[in-house]
């Protein structure tokens, strides 16, 4: 229906409890407004006894509970306060919504926009008038029109049959909500990189019962990576054996290691027979690389294992870790040589093994073995093999080999064959040197050994050679090279030339000294040697050995210190490619390009051979159980090992579908390099007609006419849905310094730009976002082809379905199996304040995560009260004087806003070099801090009122500042009260992460139950919303406000504008791992596997302490990684929401659905949880769950019922045969005798679990009496 457009001054006052408004011709209509809401703005004179209004020839019945009625103002039967600025001309232009449902798919765009001009042309005089009114044709999934029309014209259309309904655009109703995210919410488990490891490993069940052939050294089977703990037969599709022989037999295979052979023939024919003391006649490893490899591709979880001395500690995982492996042992130890040179492995032994492996049923080849030339096909065994093996679609993977970094040395380069190349992680063991000047250079080593903290005497190897040495190698410490006499106790420089770089080490060791540098040539690269010597040393790089080489020459008495290495992650730049990794092209076949891919060949950790030393060298006592190597040997079993998840997830994909798949799918930059517009941002569009109907032409100074973002809020969103790993960034002041990274880093954007800078207004006041608009962009981005809306925009209070463009633009949406996620708002925490709630919408809430910014306040009494800010400015480390802001403020400043530090409201001459405290209340929280600044204070204290919470306000201010809670802000007033000459110091803010407890729930994250649909349980889901790190505008300022110089790529925001995208980001990785789930089942499995306990094992609370309920996390804190297996899930479909909506009396959003005669209860919505609003005795709601975890599934019900209240679920136990069966069970809720005393509108809660041992299928209830 028409709408009238209301002053300024009433706003949503009156809107609030109305639904439609209108005059034209003499009459005025209004409806559903309580006779109490309209007595706030009308005098209502007179009615008669009948309670009858006659308007034209039209009856209309009144009552004061509820008003359908319409005024006539002509027979002043009911007169208006005359002065209310509330009717408008009939002639004033406003924009409508006129919504038609959905389209037939008969027409084109051009005659479904036809079709809509038909409709203006029906109301509008001129053909022109009509054309120049439309601002919106929505053509793809949504049937409407948006444009300008009069209260009459809007009238006239809304009479017409097919219309639906017509919606006049309110300019206030939508704004945005602004107020170590993903490691704490478990998806990367700490981890670093790209990594989707984890919901791949989900979706493929770890590789369960694939098979991997490793030809290589053998295995060393007693490794707890090979553990063959719950793994269960082996597949029926294995026909090979365990070969017994030295130390090895039957025993040594298990339901991991499910099969064993040797091959050595080929070698004993060229050698003779084995000497067994160099290696063992079986299967056994006793060199350390068939460990290493197979271990990388398919070895069990270990926790808790590193290098010796402690180097890249953690779990040791393949990365397929429950894959069975077939082991071909086909390298063996050459004689009179050390292991530390390489083993040999023969071609015919290779090529028996590669035929048993056929034969036996491997489904993947992972051969870290090659040639150190190139070789033809035909002369190459490995590449006849894998020809052999991918007519049994088997795929093979081989390194490209350690022969670069000249060009043409690659080896493998059969293109039925993954060639794979070696790249670092992002991952160091930094042991830098610091020299005597001062001067600290970076060094790399994994050597386990330690100086004393001193400084040492520092030479360089040429200047203590023997006489002997040549000059061309006096440099490189060969062995017998070094004077005793001018070696001991020194640190000796040493360059990479000929030798092992083991035996430099060992050569400064033999002549006495203390410590090892060993520095790269120009052609050895910028990757140090990283080793494990014998002694203190460290790597470095040429640049750096140049720099030492320097200093040593600038100085008579050279002195320097190595300290004590450490493990670093997230080092950029990452991956960046091995020196030694063979390039090509392929001299055998220059048509096909190769290699085919990188994977990780750096400084790996893996498991190792008990019978091989550190360093394989003979003399080295040092046995270990894991060990880190570097080569494409390395590299290739990562491929193997994805391979591998790859057929457990598409069993029937051919080898080249595999190789295609990885191949296509690969990464082109670096965890430093900036998206590719095209490949990341794949489209970007903007919307303004109706925030310019409104507003007038757009001022370009506030905002850019495109969709590039001057506000921040739009680029800090997007970075937390999909922003790449970018490391070492932070806020301002280095506050959350880290790798920022969006939740799914290699999901493409699509930006529809729908908010803009209001006129007049400040950034920091927010923006407006016009219905019309938004919903402009919805229907575009349906048709676009997303796969998930992530819209951190709400209104400000509930409204009804029908009225809100999300809410109908969203339901359009799940018809194309679109997951929506919204904001549930920032309006807490009063209850019934939530936005979007829409069943088919997924409501997120707000909590914390487990980092803050300290910044505490030591006080003259040596107290020390906890502060937070991140603000980047610190004061001298010296006590200043200290007042409450009341005690100088000036003199017509009110009592009751005295301590409140408004502007103007501080004497200079009282405040100037104090820290000044001061309360939250009237006023902006920087504009506190700039009065203290303006009054000369030298620093800010902002202290919460009881109602502010116990969240202290942390912001950026303009001079040294932090903020304190309720509690903390009464200790500093009663210690200014407690002394004549009080006194303070603000210590510098510093990052504390791993906090407690966290989560706990914002205290503005708006709460339920939803207003609007009570049945439903809102919100859904709470994500991390307090205190994000995000990408920022470099067009707005830090805080927005338009006098802050500070401009920032980064930047720290809360509110549930924050959480949502979090659950944006989730519900990408679901829709990549189960492309076939529905929007419901992705809602689903994030609601019924949320967590509902603080990092301290206690249920999540809100600011204040208390336990937290549904209505404010919902199902609780989300975990992204439970959310990929969900075990059941409660799926939803389009014609369900409409059922829905007829069982709550809304019938016109779809026309061509008709609503049955008896809807269903709006409680037996398929929801993943349950709401029963005024119970009154007994209640029995229906649920389905559908199986997606094992095909063999039994599940037990577990109740814990509301206090007072009984609940029964039948049946209590739900057998599944297949997946994607099926199940439906009632819940049945009862009064029971003990809540007699209940109040009514008082929700208690509670909760029911399916369980099968593996997964834990959760719901929330929430239930309140009649």
């Amino acid at each position: 229906m028409a709408r009238m457009k209301w002053g300024r001054n009433l706003s949503w006052q009156f809107v609030d409890c109305t639904r439609e408004l209108g005059m034209c011709g003499g009459s005025m209509w209004l409806r559903f407004c309580t006779l109490q809401q309209l007595s706030r703005y009308y005098v209502i004179e007179s009615y008669n006894l009948d309670h009858e209004f006659i308007v034209l020839d039209k009856v209309y019945q009144f009552n004061v509970e509820q008003i359908s009625m319409a005024f006539t103002v002509k027979n002043f039967h009911v007169f208006l306060l005359v002065l209310l600025p509330l009717l408008v001309s009939c002639d004033e232009k406003q924009v409508y919504i006129v919504y038609l449902g959905e389209h037939s798919g008969e027409k084109t765009h051009n005659e479904i926009e036809e079709n809509h001009y038909s409709y203006l042309f029906s109301v509008k005089e001129t053909v022109e008038d009509a054309k120049s009114s439309l601002l919106y044709s929505y053509k793809s999934s949504i049937n409407g029109f948006a444009a300008l029309l009069t209260p009459d014209e809007a009238s006239k259309l809304s009479e017409i049959e097919e219309v639906l309904s017509v919606l006049r655009s309110q300019s206030t109703k939508y704004s945005l909500q602004t107020t170590r995210s993903w490691e704490f919410s478990g998806l990367q488990q700490g981890g670093t990189g790209f990594q989707l490891k984890k919901d791949l490993l989900l979706e493929s069940s770890y590789g369960r019962n694939v098979i991997v052939g490793m030809l290589d050294s053998g295995i060393w089977p007693e490794s707890k990576s090979f553990s063959d703990e719950g793994m269960g037969p082996y597949p029926s599709s294995w026909k090979g054996i365990c070969q017994s022989g030295d130390e090895f037999n039957s025993s040594n295979c298990n339901m991991k290691i499910i099969g064993a052979r040797y091959y050595i023939k080929g070698y004993e024919a060229q050698y003779g027979p084995l000497d067994r003391t160099l290696d063992s006649l079986s299967p056994r490893d006793k060199d350390g690389h068939g460990t290493h490899t197979a271990s990388t591709v398919g070895g069990r979880r270990v926790q808790n294992v590193s290098a010796l001395g402690g180097f890249a500690r953690g779990t040791a995982s393949g990365g397929a870790p429950l894959v069975r492996l077939a082991i071909y042992k086909v390298c063996w130890a050459i004689p009179d040589q050390g292991k530390e040179e390489g083993n040999a492995c023969f071609m015919e032994d290779i090529l028996a093994a590669m035929d048993d492996a056929i034969g036996d049923g491997v489904d993947v080849l992972s051969m870290s073995i090659g040639t150190n030339r190139p070789v033809p096909f035909y002369e190459d065994s490995i590449a006849i093999g894998a020809l052999h093996a991918i007519k049994k679609n088997i795929v093979v993977a081989c390194s490209a080999g350690n022969s670069g970094p000249a060009p043409a040395t690659l080896s493998n380069t059969a293109p039925w064959i993954i060639t794979v190349g070696a790249s670092s992680i992002d991952r160091k063991f930094l042991a830098p040197i610091v020299l005597g000047n001062g001067m600290k250079i970076e060094g790399q080593t994994i050597t386990p050994y330690n100086l004393e903290k001193k400084m040492y005497q520092l030479v360089y190897a040429a200047q203590i050679v023997n006489a002997d040495v040549p000059k061309d190698t006096s440099g490189q410490c060969l062995p017998g090279s070094l004077s005793p006499e001018a070696a001991k106790g020194k640190i000796v420089l040493c360059l990479r030339g000929n030798g092992t770089r083991l035996n430099k080490g060992l050569e400064v060791k033999r002549a006495g000294g203390i410590g090892f540098i060993l520095g790269n040539r120009r052609e050895d690269g910028v990757i140090p040697p990283v080793d494990a010597h014998f002694l203190p040393a460290t790597g470095v790089n040429y640049e750096n050995a140049l720099k030492i080489l320097n200093y040593i020459n600038s100085t008579k008495t050279p002195m320097a210190y190595i300290v004590p290495a450490t493990t670093e992650l997230d080092s950029k730049p990452a991956p960046f490619m091995a020196s030694f990794t063979s390039r090509g092209p392929s001299p055998v076949s220059p048509n096909i390009l190769k290699p085919d891919i990188t994977a990780p060949g750096l400084y790996i950790l893996a498991a190792w051979s008990e019978a091989s030393s550190l360093t394989k060298l003979a003399n080295d006592p040092r046995m270990v159980k894991y060990n880190i190597l570097s080569g494409t040997s390395m590299s290739c079993p990562h491929i193997g090992a994805a391979s591998a998840l790859l057929k457990a997830i598409h069993p029937t994909w051919s080898s080249a579908a595999i190789r295609s798949a990885l191949i296509t799918t690969a990464e082109l930059n670096d965890n430093l390099g900036n998206p590719i517009t095209d490949e990341k941002i794949i489209g970007a569009r903007y919307y303004i007609k109706g925030y310019e109907a409104q507003y007038g032409p757009l001022d370009r100074t506030l905002d850019s006419l495109s969709p590039r973002d001057k506000d921040g809020h739009g680029t800090h969103t997007a970075s937390t849905v999909g922003g790449r790993r970018v490391q070492n960034v932070s806020a301002l002041g280095g506050f959350a310094r880290g790798t920022a990274s969006g939740g799914a880093p290699l999901v493409r954007l699509a930006i529809y730009k729908v908010c803009w800078a209001i006129p007049d207004q400040g950034k920091e006041e927010g923006n407006t976002c016009f219905m019309e608009d938004i919903l402009a962009a919805m229907d575009d981005a349906i048709g676009d082809g997303v796969d998930v809306l992530s819209m951190s925009i709400g209104t400000n209070r509930p409204v009804p379905f029908y009225e809100d463009s999300i809410a109908i633009g969203a339901l359009h949406a799940i018809k194309k199996n679109i997951v929506v996620a919204c904001s549930a708002g920032n309006s807490g925490p009063a209850p019934a304040t939530l936005s979007n709630t829409a069943p088919w919408i997924i409501t997120v809430g707000a909590s914390s995560i487990d980092r803050k910014f300290l910044a505490p306040i030591v006080l003259g009494n040596g107290m020390k009260i906890e502060g937070q800010t991140i603000t980047p400015y610190n004061l001298e480390k010296k006590m200043y004087q200290l007042v409450y802001a009341a005690q100088i403020v000036n003199a017509d400043v009110p009592k009751d806003t005295s301590g409140q530090c408004l502007p103007g409201s501080l004497s200079p001459e009282a405040a100037k070099g104090k820290i000044v405290l001061c309360l939250r209340g009237n006023g902006t929280r920087l504009n506190k801090g700039l009065e203290v600044k303006r009054a000369g204070g030298i620093g800010f204290i902002l202290g919460n009122r009881r109602e502010d919470g116990v969240i202290p306000p942390v912001d950026a201010h303009f001079l040294p500042a932090t903020g304190v809670n309720y509690e903390n802000a009464l200790k500093i007033l009663n210690y200014i009260n407690s002394t004549k000459t009080p006194m303070a110091y603000i210590v510098p803010a510093t990052t504390e992460l791993d906090s407690k407890p966290a989560p706990f729930m914002a205290s503005f994250t708006s709460r339920g139950p939803s207003p609007v649909s009570p049945n439903i349980l809102k919100p859904d889901i709470t994500a991390p919303g307090l205190y994000i790190l995000a990408a920022w505008s470099e067009a707005s300022s830090l805080t927005k406000l338009a006098n802050d110089p500070r401009m920032v790529k980064y930047n720290i925001l809360s509110g549930t504008s924050m959480s949502c995208p979090h659950i944006g980001a989730a519900s990408a990785l679901l829709k990549a791992i189960h492309p076939t789930w529905s929007s419901a089942a992705i809602r689903s499995a994030l609601i019924t596997t949320a967590e509902l306990n603080d990092n301290l094992g206690n249920p999540i609370t809100d600011e204040f302490g208390k336990t937290a309920d549904p209505f404010q996390f919902g199902s609780g804190h989300f975990r992204p990684t439970k959310a990929a297996d969900p075990g059941l899930v409660y799926d939803a479909s389009y014609t369900d929401y409409l059922l829905f909506l007829c069982s709550i009396g809304i019938t016109n959003l779809d026309s061509s659905f008709k609503c049955p005669i008896k809807p269903p209860s709006p409680s037996n919505l398929n929801y993943p949880s349950l709401a029963i609003p005024e119970l009154n005795g007994t209640t029995t709601v229906e649920r389905k769950v559908t199986n997606v975890g094992g095909s063999k599934s039994v599940y037990f019900i577990k109740v814990k019922p509301p206090p007072g209240f009984l609940v029964t679920v039948s049946p209590s136990i739900l057998f599944f045969n297949q997946v994607g069966e099926m199940k439906t069970f009632t819940i049945t809720v009862k009064a029971s005798s003990v809540n007699k005393g209940m109040e009514k509108d008082k929700y208690a809660f509670g909760w029911y679990t399916w369980f099968d041992g593996i997964h834990s299928v959760q719901s929330p209830i929430a239930v309140s009496l009649a």
